[in-house]
């Protein structure tokens, strides 16, 4: 096999959809997606739990008009707030509510993703897993 023949970037693709169903599957009986819970989680690690909108967009590399369809959802849910920014009264802070368990969904979360880890590293060695792991890191890195 040569470099020629894998096309590394849909085999990255596959595996990281098979991921994503399965957390979107998790996530189901939260009524939520993998993607609201990544707004939830990008919010629980930030100082007061607040963050601008646009700090959600960067770490969450999607665009805008995602990260606000995202944050609407939440809204309604009763997950997240908008309230007025302090510092500039014209924007927007995001802030988890007073009725989200983020600590709950979160410690589940942990959870279940280990089985889905294991379901998706099933056939691997433990040498095998270990260089999987090193080289994802070094993908992600360059």
């Amino acid at each position: 096999m040569t470099n020629d023949d894998v096309k590394l970037g849909f085999l990255i693709k596959q595996a990281n959809l098979k991921f994503e169903a399965a957390r979107n599957a998790f996530y189901e009986q939260y009524g939520m997606t993998g993607s609201q819970a990544d707004v939830l989680e990008f919010l629980k690690n930030q100082p007061a739990q607040t963050a601008p909108i646009g700090d959600i967009v960067g770490a969450l590399q999607v665009s805008y008009a995602t990260t606000s369809g995202l944050i609407n959802r939440l809204e309604k849910k009763e997950l997240v707030e908008r309230i007025v920014n302090p510092d500039d009264q014209r924007s927007f802070l995001i802030t988890l509510s007073d009725k989200t368990t983020v600590a709950e969904i979160f410690a589940a979360e942990n959870a279940a993703l280990s089985v889905v880890d294991q379901q998706l590293t099933r056939d691997f060695t433990p040498a095998e897993f270990v260089t999987f792991v090193r080289l994802l890191r070094q993908l992600n890195h360059n």
